[in-house]
């Protein structure tokens, strides 16, 4: 199983809905969600079978306009 989470600048529902249907798109088979109430504005992306790269994650939410880091442990 892979998990990584992401701080992000999100602030609406709305946003986070247009980005979580890109993600879906092009990373099809991983579980998307969003923490708006928390601090970081959290994105976490789960997989049980597919490998996903973080870097791509960021580069997509960054060319959608927003801020996207990858949160260490």
């Amino acid at each position: 199983m892979m998990i990584e989470v992401f701080k992000t600048n999100i602030v609406k529902k709305r946003e986070a809905r247009m980005i979580l249907k890109q993600l879906l798109n092009m990373l099809p088979g991983v579980a998307v969600n969003f923490d708006l109430e928390d601090c970081d504005r959290i994105l976490r992306i789960e997989s049980r079978s597919q490998y996903f790269d973080a870097r791509q994650v960021c580069d997509i939410v960054t060319k959608m306009g927003f801020e996207c880091l990858v949160l260490n442990d």
